[in-house]
């Protein structure tokens, strides 16, 4: 008689803070065994669904310390990452705007110039 055997999947869930208490959005969060991940949202929660195998959980974000924790029977886990003050200055902050062109008015001041000159 054939058996089956199938991996009982478990769900973590949890909220993600900063040192002050304040959520983290944008957070990986990881099975390490597996590879199996998700990201914390707005309010710095996250779910993650992973095999009963699997054994602890990392969440890493830049311009914080990557920590690890070991999952055991646990169904929440919430966490606090601390600023890595060593590596805040490899962030770069790049910005989209506008701005108006003042070449576009020279061109017509200068057309304008030279048609009085001719006249």
């Amino acid at each position: 008689m054939p058996v089956s055997v199938f991996a009982q999947s478990r769900t973590i869930s949890g909220k993600v803070t900063d040192d002050k208490g304040q959520p983290l959005a944008g957070i990986s969060v990881t099975i390490d065994s597996s590879g199996v991940g998700a990201t914390t949202n707005a309010q710095g929660a996250y779910t993650i669904s992973f095999n009963k195998t699997d054994a602890s959980l990392g969440f890493t974000g830049v311009g914080y310390l990557p920590r690890y924790v070991s999952i055991g029977d646990r169904s929440v886990i919430d966490i606090s990452l601390e600023p890595d003050i060593a590596n805040l200055s490899e962030v770069v902050v790049v910005g989209y705007g506008t701005q108006k062109s003042k070449r576009n008015r020279i061109r017509i001041t200068d057309r304008q110039r030279a048609a009085r000159k001719k006249t």
